[in-house]
């Protein structure tokens, strides 16, 4: 799969990456969300995060 073919994404990378990254990115914040509701400790690993944030 060429990551590199341009599709439309609202910002960041116009291409097939943008749409993986955030859909990641979405699952990570309502899990955590949904972990701190219920009094449990949540931890992301830092790698990921700052990968989560360096496409931000």
């Amino acid at each position: 799969m060429d990551l590199d073919v341009p599709v439309w994404a609202p910002r960041g990378k116009q291409n097939k990456e943008f749409w993986s990254r955030w859909a990641f990115f979405e699952t990570a914040v309502h899990r955590g969300d949904v972990f701190l509701m219920a009094g449990l400790p949540f931890e992301l690993d830092t790698e990921v995060a700052l990968h989560l944030v360096e496409a931000a």
